[in-house]
Order: structure tokens, then C-alpha cells, then sequence
């Protein structure tokens, strides 16, 4: 087995690839006067076939692309400055509160991330709630509905007859 792997420079390739071009000689020929395999000497003479034209380009590009280009660079920087005076905007005449209230957690088109950085908000921000409120809320959740069952619903009865049923039941002797 041979060595490393052998790098060539683009003045070698170049010069394998033209002449196997001229075709005066056969590309095994050409491989095997430089030690190359002959895919390599098919590759680079395609590859040179293909770009060809390249080299006598005046390096510009297509007026029409150019002027995309620019048109494009230009909309970027106005939506730059645009978002940049309505961060500032947001955050000097509306209160935090204000701002929290505007983002839509239901737009589909602007994360709420992405609503949160336009309005000059953390991201945390925006799903914060307070204490209470979250108190509230929970409760709200986990209480459990009114059972008619339960001893502690059962306002008929007064407290001394359950303790005395209670006393009755766990000691029977004291019976009246």
C-alpha cells in the first residue's frame, strides 16, 4: 500500500487537465507519467471543461443580480432601523403591563419569542404571573366540588351530637 494521500496544487491540475485536453496522449498515458490514477485525469479535464468560461468573465456579476442584491440589502436595513425604533418606541410609551397584554400566544405567523424581543420584553417576562394570581388560579383548578356526603358539608347536624355518636360507638358502656 502507498503512502499518504498526495495533495496537488492547482498549477498541477491545471496542467494535467490541458493536457489531457490536446489529447496527444491517451489519459492511462498521462497517468502513468505522473503516477495519477486516470479517474482523477477524467475528473480534473471535465472540471476544467466546465468552468472554462469562468476565466474569461470581467469578474461582475449580472446587472439585473446586482441590483436584486442591492434593492434586497437596502429593505434590511430599513426593516433593521424600523424594528429598532419600534423596540425603543414600545418600551418608552407603554408600561411593562401594556406590553405583556399585547403579545398573542395564538399568532401563528411571529413566535411569542419574537413578539417578546419586538416589545423590549424577556421572554420569562411574558409568562410571568404574580403569586396570587397563580394562587388563585391553582385553587381555582384542584378544589374539588361540593360533596353532600362529606362530614365537613353536613351543616344539619350539630357538632355535640357527632361527638357524642362518636363517644357512643367507640365506647358502648358509656350508653345512656
Amino acid at each position: 500500500m502507498k503512502g499518504a494521500k498526495r495533495k496537488h496544487t492547482a498549477e498541477f491540475k491545471s496542467r494535467i487537465a490541458i493536457e489531457a485536453l490536446r489529447e496527444r496522449y491517451s489519459p492511462s498515458d498521462i497517468a502513468g507519467t505522473f503516477d495519477l490514477h486516470v479517474s482523477l485525469i477524467h475528473a480534473w479535464r471535465q472540471l476544467l471543461k466546465k468552468n472554462m468560461a469562468s476565466v474569461f468573465r470581467d469578474g461582475s456579476q449580472d446587472p439585473k443580480v446586482t441590483a436584486d442584491i442591492r434593492r434586497i440589502e437596502q429593505r434590511i436595513e430599513e426593516l433593521r432601523a424600523e424594528q429598532e425604533w419600534m423596540r425603543r418606541t414600545a418600551a418608552n410609551c407603554l408600561d411593562l403591563h401594556s406590553r405583556r397584554d399585547i403579545v398573542d400566544p395564538e399568532n401563528d405567523e411571529i413566535s411569542v419569542v419574537r413578539q417578546a424581543t419586538l416589545l423590549g420584553l424577556h421572554r420569562s417576562g411574558v409568562y410571568y404571573q404574580k403569586a396570587k394570581e397563580l394562587k388563585k388560579d391553582s385553587r381555582e383548578e384542584h378544589e374539588p366540588e361540593s360533596e353532600p356526603d362529606h362530614p365537613r358539608t353536613l351543616s344539619a347536624e350539630p357538632e355535640e351530637n357527632l361527638v357524642t355518636d362518636t363517644t357512643t360507638k367507640l365506647f358502648p358502656e358509656n350508653r345512656e
